[in-house]
């Protein structure tokens, strides 16, 4: 997850700040690293198939712990697949599958305590998880946006537009997205504050201005890395060649670069800047940056529901397995109360029917 060796080097510019200092703002969360985060404590159960709310639980203390400080949580989680990542999903699938393996082997060698560290290593986020997720904060009233694809465009998006003051992660992905203010290392008191700025501070102007280019050279995850080179390396070399096409003729006569290397490292980039987002005040997709090309390997602009099939529970009072949808946006009730109001005044004062249909019919609201 993320660009490797990236926040290393920028660790001694973040601002360690208690979490109170941000009451009042409404936060973005990437939900799927708090998910890994947590899941690790219930990875037994998980490897086992045992049922378990406890993870759900421990969600929904975190959000209750930004909200006793007087901040608006607003949940972001991975929606669909991107084609663009489908090598390194496989890659992570295989080696998930070779750790479930190696747990399987030292329970057989009755060593448990081994078996739970592989456990931990094979843990994965479902379809069923974020389902149960997305019934837990629509039952405490709290925003969430599943992404179309990835939630790092999105939570890129959604700071961009003003519709957050800032993100909370663990992905150093939102770097090179180009994300303003990212919140790491939140534990419960403390979080340490990144900014643009602690890019020129850690390796100058030129590392700041070519963060993306940097990072994809380094491997990411919509391009694997060339041997040996790092950020610091990328960045070296970028320095001293001045583009990305002269970095790869560079390595070419001293490393083993795939053919289409650069037109998979364009690509790439395209995925970075361009990704398919959710607009949740005009309430549709849209592209995180304009582009006229046609990008087929982003997905679809198209509104498309969510779905997951029956778990266990539903299967046994039916006959067939099914699948069902689940929302991919879900608006507190007060806060849909309070927009509501804001278009009937406003369609008043334009002289509009005070009978105007207000309601959403986007399919992110069915």
């Amino acid at each position: 997850m993320g660009i490797s060796g990236l926040l290393p080097i920028v660790a001694t510019k973040l601002v360690k700040r208690h979490i109170s200092s941000y009451r009042h703002q409404r936060i973005g969360i990437d939900g799927h690293a708090w998910l890994y985060q947590i899941l690790s404590f219930v990875a037994e159960e998980m490897f086992f198939k045992v049922p378990t709310r406890k993870h759900i639980t421990m969600f929904e203390e975190k959000v209750k712990v930004l909200e006793s400080y007087g901040i608006t949580p607003i949940i972001v989680l991975d929606g669909d697949t991107l084609s663009s990542k489908e090598e390194t999903n496989r890659k992570r699938y295989i080696k998930k599958d070779k750790n479930r393996k190696e747990a399987e082997h030292w329970l057989v060698k009755n060593d448990p305590e081994k078996a739970k560290g592989f456990m931990r290593q094979c843990i994965a986020v479902t379809k069923e998880i974020v389902s149960d997720i997305a019934r837990m904060l629509e039952r405490i009233n709290v925003e969430y946006i599943i992404s179309p694809y990835e939630s790092d465009a999105q939570l890129c998006y959604l700071e961009r537009i003003g519709y957050i003051d800032c993100i909370l992660t663990e992905d150093s992905d939102l770097i090179p997205y180009g994300s303003n203010r990212i919140l790491y290392k939140f534990d419960n008191t403390f979080v340490q504050e990144f900014t643009r700025g602690c890019l020129s501070e850690a390796r100058g102007r030129d590392f700041e201005e070519n963060i993306l280019d940097i990072s994809i050279l380094s491997g990411c995850d919509y391009l694997a890395s060339i041997q040996g080179v790092g950020v610091v390396t990328a960045h070296k070399l970028l320095s001293k060649e001045k583009t990305v096409e002269k970095v790869v003729e560079y390595l070419q006569h001293r490393k083993a670069i795939p053919d289409n290397y650069l037109d998979d490292f364009f690509k790439a980039k395209k995925t970075f800047l361009h990704q398919i987002v959710y607009d949740p005040i005009q309430q549709k997709r849209r592209y995180l940056r304009d582009v006229k090309e046609k990008l087929d390997f982003l997905g679809t602009l198209k509104e498309e529901e969510y779905r997951i099939e029956d778990g266990p529970l539903e299967l046994f009072f039916k006959s067939s397995r099914r699948t069902r949808a689940i929302k991919r946006h879900f608006i507190p009730v007060a806060r849909k109360r309070r927009s509501e109001a804001s278009e009937i005044k406003k369609s008043k004062r334009e002289g509009c029917s005070s009978k105007m249909d207000i309601h959403i019919h986007s399919p992110y609201f069915k």
